[in-house]
């Protein structure tokens, strides 16, 4: 099983005296780098590599070639 990942950035900022108000998100960066792939033998494993993502809406039969 493998997953992108995501990093969340964190910075200080002055909340004067209110409680909890003393961090912000900074930003958020995405990791699509290739991991490794690995060939399991199994017919029904797939994996997605360089661009590829699973689209959103409809079920769709997809064929691989």
């Amino acid at each position: 099983m493998a997953f992108k990942s995501g990093t969340a950035s964190f910075a200080d900022m002055f909340a004067g005296s209110k409680v909890g108000l003393g961090v912000k998100v900074a930003g958020i960066t995405q990791d699509f780098t290739d991991g490794t792939t690995t060939n399991t033998g199994r017919g029904l494993d797939v994996a997605i590599s360089q661009n590829g993502f699973f689209p959103p809406g409809r079920q769709q039969r997809f064929r691989v070639l």
